[in-house]
């Protein structure tokens, strides 16, 4: 059950990556509205444009088929539009089932209340703003690129061919303001140029050196690793992920900034401490799973009960938020017990985790082992 909810979670979130992808290459005024997905920037509340949390993400893209889709803050979305001159229409709206705390749900309401009723629209530069009947600016996006530069980012994919490379976080890879690029593979170190020209960049003079700038010799496994980076044309970022494609369009090479440890394996949890410090066992029929991916997204199940967050970790510390739950159980109602409501919001007051013999750890501020997980299901 637990691997199922699993499976369609990422499903959804693979289905809206790849519609970000499918792009007019047209050069009409509405292929603009295809070019990147949006990004909400301010809304209409109260007859006034108040600006998003950034914290919340609420994205849009538009496809070359008449169809949007995008991420409302914890839930998944897609509908159609049709476009006449500056008009627009946007219509079949549709939406994940989950629920989230208030403030992103009420946000979730108007944002899809103003979608909906949207009648005009404008691109400009890196801008799209969408009005009403009446001419009233009501939602406004933005397309500015996430940046790829000073991050530490970790490899964990690479094509099949070269599966055998370092996947885990000593194959590392960082792009310097200079243009140029340092990183390492296993215990050897590099260094290299690159180019970036919108969505398109170009990685060469890739070599490996010590602390002394000299060069040292490289083995088979680190030369195709070169040669991988060299054959990079683009990219595609979604904040804590980056992927890497060559001229054909073909996944290479993909990182992430958080720690592999996290997402390389699924995690069962076997007990959680809230009131009084007492660690409680969870059921093992109920089938809990927690997973890791290396876009920030966590997912999971937790007393029948499925779920979806956001996280960030570096080193041992660890944030969860914009935990989102389904709006039913297995029972088909949303009667909770006082344990459970008050675990999902511990957890979005998580500070730091530990793994240590497949065991992970997730504390608060207090360093209370809040959820206890093994990267091994329960033998039943």
């Amino acid at each position: 059950m637990g691997k199922k909810l699993i499976v369609f979670f990422f499903a959804i979130i693979i289905i809206v990556a790849i519609s970000f992808c499918l792009v007019s290459s047209d050069s009409s005024e509405e292929s603009k509205l295809g070019e990147k997905p949006w990004i909400l920037s301010q809304y209409l509340l109260d007859n006034e444009l108040e600006p998003v949390n950034q914290e919340t993400s609420l994205i849009c893209a538009f496809t070359d088929d008449n169809t949007l889709s995008g991420i409302l803050g914890c839930n998944y979305y897609f509908g159609s539009f049709k476009l006449n001159g500056n008009k627009i229409d946007i219509s079949n709206f549709k939406s994940s089932n989950l629920i989230s705390n208030e403030k992103i749900m009420a946000l979730e309401n108007r944002y899809e209340e103003l979608l909906l009723n949207a009648a005009y629209y404008s691109v400009d530069n890196n801008s799209l703003i969408l009005f009403d009947q009446n001419y009233c600016e009501i939602l406004i996006f933005k397309n500015e690129s996430l940046s790829i530069k000073e991050k530490n980012w970790h490899l964990y994919y690479s094509d099949p061919e070269f599966s055998f490379l370092f996947l885990n976080d000593s194959t590392s890879l960082i792009f310097l303001e200079n243009n140029s690029i340092v990183g390492s593979i296993g215990s050897i170190k590099y260094s290299g140029r690159y180019h970036l020209n919108d969505d398109n960049i170009q990685l060469n003079s890739v070599s490996t050196y010590n602390e002394s700038d000299i060069l040292i010799e490289t083995n088979n496994e680190t030369q195709l690793y070169f040669s991988l980076l060299e054959k990079i044309d683009s990219y595609f970022i979604m904040i804590n992920q980056i992927d890497f494609f060559d001229k054909y369009g073909k996944v290479i090479l993909s990182y992430s900034d958080l720690p592999n440890e996290l997402f390389f394996n699924d995690w069962y949890p076997v007990s959680y401490t809230i009131n009084n410090n007492q660690e409680n066992p969870i059921p093992d029929d109920s089938y809990p799973i927690m997973c890791f991916s290396p876009d920030g997204k966590v997912t999971g199940n937790l007393f029948n009960t499925s779920f979806i967050a956001t996280y960030y970790a570096d080193g041992e510390n660890m944030k969860i938020d914009q935990i989102a739950i389904s709006r039913t159980t297995s029972e088909g109602n949303l009667e909770k017990s006082d344990d459970e409501l008050n675990l999902f919001s511990l957890l979005e007051k998580t500070s730091s985790y530990s793994i240590f013999e497949n065991c992970l750890k997730i504390y608060d501020n207090n360093q209370t082992d809040i959820l206890k997980c093994f990267n091994e299901p329960p033998i039943f």
